[in-house]
């Protein structure tokens, strides 16, 4: 089950946050191979966000998941970053995505560990 969490000082509407993350869970499933289905997304907004000594606009994504292929965590992190530069108006060069590739038997779902 990927976990997509944003973070940003940007406020957005309601609707363009749903839009946003709809978007991110799609993303996410093509690019790793999930069913949408199994993706979950968070918008977390933050009322105050410093990078590089300034409070201008700028995000700070995580996504955890079981398995982040090599050849996929380029990719992934390109298209994530301009679906936020795009719906957020961040500049991409304040963007910052961690990726966490997280082992089955540490994740857990309906009360069990997956593997």
């Amino acid at each position: 089950m990927p976990y997509l969490s944003i973070q940003t000082n940007r406020a957005l509407p309601d609707q363009e946050q749903s839009a946003l993350l709809d978007a991110a869970s799609k993303i996410v499933a093509s690019q790793l191979g999930k069913p949408e289905d199994y993706v979950m997304a968070s918008f977390v907004p933050a009322s105050r966000m410093r990078f590089a000594g300034e409070e201008s606009p700028t995000a700070f994504l995580e996504l955890s998941s079981i398995g982040i292929p090599d050849s996929k965590r380029n990719p992934l992190v390109a298209a994530l970053t301009d679906l936020v530069a795009r719906s957020c108006q961040i500049k991409a060069d304040r963007i910052f995505v961690v990726l966490a590739d997280i082992k089955a038997s540490l994740w857990s779902s309906n009360g069990a560990t997956i593997g």
